[in-house]
Protein backbone atom coordinates (compact mmCIF):
# COMPACT_ATOMS: atom_id res chain seq x y z
CA UNK A 1 0.00 0.00 0.00
CA UNK A 2 1.02 3.38 -0.85
CA UNK A 3 1.17 4.11 3.61
CA UNK A 4 3.26 1.42 3.78
CA UNK A 5 5.64 2.90 1.27
CA UNK A 6 5.35 6.11 2.79
CA UNK A 7 6.44 4.90 6.18
CA UNK A 8 9.59 3.40 4.91
CA UNK A 9 10.54 6.70 4.45
CA UNK A 10 11.15 7.31 7.75
CA UNK A 11 13.26 4.66 8.15
CA UNK A 12 15.30 6.18 4.60
CA UNK A 13 15.25 9.61 6.05
CA UNK A 14 16.70 8.47 9.11
CA UNK A 15 19.92 8.54 7.58
CA UNK A 16 22.23 11.78 5.95
CA UNK A 17 21.28 12.13 2.36
CA UNK A 18 24.39 10.82 1.32
CA UNK A 19 23.24 7.42 2.75
CA UNK A 20 19.70 7.31 0.72
CA UNK A 21 19.10 4.61 -1.27
CA UNK A 22 18.02 5.14 -4.59
CA UNK A 23 14.40 2.54 -4.57
CA UNK A 24 11.52 1.35 -6.79
CA UNK A 25 9.67 3.27 -4.79
CA UNK A 26 6.75 5.29 -6.34
CA UNK A 27 3.67 7.06 -4.89
CA UNK A 28 0.69 7.75 -7.21
CA UNK A 29 -2.81 7.77 -4.90
CA UNK A 30 -2.46 8.87 -1.80
CA UNK A 31 -5.23 9.59 0.90
CA UNK A 32 -5.68 11.23 4.67
CA UNK A 33 -3.44 9.02 6.28
CA UNK A 34 -0.63 9.75 3.41
CA UNK A 35 -0.95 12.64 4.50
CA UNK A 36 -1.14 13.10 7.90
CA UNK A 37 2.40 10.83 7.44
CA UNK A 38 3.86 13.27 5.10
CA UNK A 39 3.38 16.23 7.42
CA UNK A 40 4.59 14.18 10.48
CA UNK A 41 7.87 13.33 8.03
CA UNK A 42 8.19 17.25 7.52
CA UNK A 43 7.80 18.14 10.79
CA UNK A 44 10.70 15.44 11.24
CA UNK A 45 13.46 16.06 8.96
CA UNK A 46 12.59 18.91 7.21
CA UNK A 47 11.50 20.10 3.80
CA UNK A 48 14.39 19.97 2.10
CA UNK A 49 14.98 16.14 2.91
CA UNK A 50 11.88 15.17 1.93
CA UNK A 51 11.80 17.21 -1.33
CA UNK A 52 15.14 15.26 -2.27
CA UNK A 53 14.04 12.29 -1.23
CA UNK A 54 10.76 12.43 -3.22
CA UNK A 55 12.68 13.21 -5.94
CA UNK A 56 14.79 10.51 -6.16
CA UNK A 57 12.05 8.15 -5.70
CA UNK A 58 10.25 9.63 -8.60
CA UNK A 59 13.38 9.88 -11.13
CA UNK A 60 12.09 13.34 -12.04
CA UNK A 61 10.58 16.96 -10.72
CA UNK A 62 7.18 15.72 -11.26
CA UNK A 63 7.07 15.54 -7.08
CA UNK A 64 6.41 19.28 -7.91
CA UNK A 65 3.44 19.28 -9.83
CA UNK A 66 0.31 17.25 -8.39
CA UNK A 67 -0.24 13.91 -6.46
CA UNK A 68 -3.22 11.91 -7.32
CA UNK A 69 -5.07 11.93 -4.26
CA UNK A 70 -8.32 9.55 -3.08
CA UNK A 71 -10.56 10.11 -0.29
CA UNK A 72 -14.42 10.48 1.37
CA UNK A 73 -15.54 14.57 0.25
CA UNK A 74 -16.20 15.03 4.10
CA UNK A 75 -18.93 17.66 2.60
CA UNK A 76 -20.97 15.34 0.65
CA UNK A 77 -19.59 11.65 1.80
CA UNK A 78 -19.16 10.96 -1.69
CA UNK A 79 -15.80 9.30 -2.90
CA UNK A 80 -13.50 10.93 -5.27
CA UNK A 81 -9.76 11.31 -6.50
CA UNK A 82 -8.32 14.82 -7.88
CA UNK A 83 -4.43 16.46 -8.59
CA UNK A 84 -3.25 18.05 -5.49
CA UNK A 85 0.02 19.65 -4.81
CA UNK A 86 3.07 19.85 -2.71
CA UNK A 87 2.23 22.97 -1.44
CA UNK A 88 -1.94 21.19 -0.74
CA UNK A 89 -0.04 18.59 1.06
CA UNK A 90 2.61 20.84 3.64
CA UNK A 91 -0.58 23.47 4.33
CA UNK A 92 -3.09 20.26 5.66
CA UNK A 93 -5.80 21.32 3.25
CA UNK A 94 -8.89 19.75 4.24
CA UNK A 95 -9.49 18.14 0.64
CA UNK A 96 -13.09 18.43 -0.74
CA UNK A 97 -14.42 16.87 -4.41
CA UNK A 98 -14.83 19.00 -7.44
CA UNK A 99 -18.69 19.35 -7.40
CA UNK A 100 -18.30 21.04 -3.12
CA UNK A 101 -15.73 23.24 -3.98
CA UNK A 102 -17.27 24.63 -7.20
CA UNK A 103 -20.49 24.86 -5.14
CA UNK A 104 -18.19 26.69 -2.35
CA UNK A 105 -16.56 29.09 -5.13
CA UNK A 106 -20.11 30.03 -6.48
CA UNK A 107 -21.56 31.07 -3.32
CA UNK A 108 -18.11 32.85 -2.14
CA UNK A 109 -19.01 35.02 -5.95
CA UNK A 110 -22.17 35.59 -5.12
CA UNK A 111 -21.12 36.81 -1.76
CA UNK A 112 -18.84 38.95 -3.26
CA UNK A 113 -20.77 40.26 -6.03
CA UNK A 114 -23.36 41.26 -3.28
CA UNK A 115 -20.15 42.99 -1.07
CA UNK A 116 -19.44 44.68 -4.55
CA UNK A 117 -22.66 46.13 -4.99
CA UNK A 118 -23.35 47.12 -1.46
CA UNK A 119 -20.15 49.42 -2.00
CA UNK A 120 -20.92 50.49 -5.22
CA UNK A 121 -24.62 51.78 -4.14
CA UNK A 122 -22.93 53.42 -0.81
CA UNK A 123 -19.92 54.86 -2.82
CA UNK A 124 -22.98 56.81 -5.39
CA UNK A 125 -25.38 58.15 -2.36
CA UNK A 126 -22.40 59.11 -1.04
CA UNK A 127 -21.50 60.95 -4.42
CA UNK A 128 -24.49 62.45 -4.92
CA UNK A 129 -24.39 64.11 -1.30
CA UNK A 130 -20.93 65.36 -1.52
CA UNK A 131 -21.66 66.93 -4.89
CA UNK A 132 -25.03 68.63 -3.48
CA UNK A 133 -22.74 69.89 -0.20
CA UNK A 134 -20.09 70.81 -3.20
CA UNK A 135 -22.58 73.13 -4.84
CA UNK A 136 -24.14 74.57 -1.98
CA UNK A 137 -20.47 75.44 -0.86
CA UNK A 138 -18.48 76.86 -3.57
CA UNK A 139 -21.13 77.43 -6.47
CA UNK A 140 -23.57 79.96 -4.59
CA UNK A 141 -22.78 83.55 -4.78
CA UNK A 142 -23.57 84.18 -1.02
CA UNK A 143 -21.34 81.67 0.47
CA UNK A 144 -17.93 83.36 1.86
CA UNK A 145 -15.11 82.90 0.24
CA UNK A 146 -13.19 80.55 2.16
CA UNK A 147 -12.06 83.17 4.86
CA UNK A 148 -8.36 82.37 6.91
CA UNK A 149 -7.27 79.67 4.51
CA UNK A 150 -4.34 79.63 2.30
CA UNK A 151 -4.53 79.30 -1.40
CA UNK A 152 -3.22 75.39 -1.22
CA UNK A 153 -6.04 74.73 1.35
CA UNK A 154 -8.81 76.75 -0.87
CA UNK A 155 -7.78 75.10 -3.59
CA UNK A 156 -7.86 71.55 -1.78
CA UNK A 157 -10.95 72.46 -1.74
CA UNK A 158 -12.54 73.64 -4.52
CA UNK A 159 -10.54 70.82 -6.46
CA UNK A 160 -13.36 67.80 -7.72
CA UNK A 161 -12.90 64.78 -9.63
CA UNK A 162 -15.09 62.04 -10.56
CA UNK A 163 -14.22 59.62 -7.87
CA UNK A 164 -15.36 61.48 -4.54
CA UNK A 165 -18.09 64.01 -6.88
CA UNK A 166 -20.54 64.07 -9.96
CA UNK A 167 -18.22 65.86 -12.44
CA UNK A 168 -20.69 66.11 -15.15
CA UNK A 169 -23.19 67.37 -12.65
CA UNK A 170 -20.88 70.60 -11.47
CA UNK A 171 -19.92 71.40 -14.59
CA UNK A 172 -23.68 71.55 -15.64
CA UNK A 173 -24.30 73.46 -12.77
CA UNK A 174 -21.58 76.36 -13.53
CA UNK A 175 -22.77 76.28 -17.31
CA UNK A 176 -26.31 76.97 -16.55
CA UNK A 177 -25.35 79.85 -14.13
CA UNK A 178 -25.81 83.92 -14.57
CA UNK A 179 -22.16 84.81 -15.11
CA UNK A 180 -22.15 87.58 -12.85
CA UNK A 181 -23.36 85.43 -10.32
CA UNK A 182 -20.81 82.73 -10.90
CA UNK A 183 -17.97 85.27 -10.53
CA UNK A 184 -18.91 85.91 -6.94
CA UNK A 185 -18.56 82.04 -6.26
CA UNK A 186 -15.93 80.40 -3.45
CA UNK A 187 -14.96 78.39 -6.69
CA UNK A 188 -14.56 81.30 -8.96
CA UNK A 189 -12.44 83.07 -6.34
CA UNK A 190 -10.43 80.79 -6.07
CA UNK A 191 -9.73 79.74 -9.42
CA UNK A 192 -9.05 83.24 -10.03
CA UNK A 193 -6.44 83.41 -7.39
CA UNK A 194 -4.64 80.38 -8.35
CA UNK A 195 -4.53 81.58 -11.61
CA UNK A 196 -2.95 85.26 -10.59
CA UNK A 197 -0.44 83.17 -8.31
CA UNK A 198 0.80 80.97 -10.99
CA UNK A 199 1.52 83.76 -13.69
CA UNK A 200 3.35 85.80 -10.66
CA UNK A 201 0.50 88.22 -10.12
CA UNK A 202 1.61 89.91 -13.07
CA UNK A 203 -0.65 91.13 -16.04
CA UNK A 204 0.33 88.66 -19.20
CA UNK A 205 0.15 91.83 -21.70
CA UNK A 206 1.84 94.37 -20.05
CA UNK A 207 3.53 92.91 -15.93
CA UNK A 208 1.35 95.61 -14.68
CA UNK A 209 0.85 93.97 -10.84
CA UNK A 210 -1.85 96.32 -10.29
CA UNK A 211 -5.99 95.81 -10.51
CA UNK A 212 -5.53 92.24 -12.15
CA UNK A 213 -8.37 90.10 -13.54
CA UNK A 214 -8.44 86.54 -14.73
CA UNK A 215 -10.26 86.09 -18.03
CA UNK A 216 -11.55 82.92 -19.68
CA UNK A 217 -9.52 83.14 -23.41
CA UNK A 218 -12.39 81.06 -24.46
CA UNK A 219 -16.03 79.98 -22.61
CA UNK A 220 -16.03 76.94 -23.20
CA UNK A 221 -14.19 75.54 -20.65
CA UNK A 222 -16.71 77.20 -18.34
CA UNK A 223 -17.11 74.70 -15.43
CA UNK A 224 -13.90 72.98 -16.67
CA UNK A 225 -11.87 75.40 -15.48
CA UNK A 226 -9.55 73.62 -12.92
CA UNK A 227 -8.47 71.00 -15.68
CA UNK A 228 -7.52 73.91 -18.12
CA UNK A 229 -6.03 76.54 -16.06
CA UNK A 230 -3.68 77.82 -18.94
CA UNK A 231 -6.87 78.33 -20.86
CA UNK A 232 -6.82 81.52 -18.32
CA UNK A 233 -4.95 84.43 -18.69
CA UNK A 234 -3.94 87.46 -16.10
CA UNK A 235 -4.72 91.11 -17.29
CA UNK A 236 -4.45 94.13 -15.80
CA UNK A 237 -7.78 95.98 -15.70
CA UNK A 238 -6.65 98.26 -19.08
CA UNK A 239 -5.19 95.49 -20.95
CA UNK A 240 -8.83 93.40 -20.09
CA UNK A 241 -10.88 96.66 -21.37
CA UNK A 242 -9.08 97.23 -24.32
CA UNK A 243 -8.86 93.08 -24.96
CA UNK A 244 -13.19 93.46 -24.73
CA UNK A 245 -13.39 96.71 -27.18
CA UNK A 246 -11.42 94.45 -29.55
Amino acid sequence: MCLDKLNKIDEYLATSIDDLIISPLTVNVINKEFVEKFNELTKKFGTTKIHFFLKTIRGDDKIYLKFLYSDICPKCDKSFEKGVTLGDLKSQVNFKCLDCIEKENKAKKLLNLAANFRYDREKEINRVIKTKEYIDNYLNPDSPFLKNLKLHEKWDLISYNDYFYISDDITQHIKNMDYKSFLQTPYWKTLSLKRKAQCDFKCQLCNSNKDLETHHTTYEIKGEEIFNMKKLTVLCHACHEKHHKH
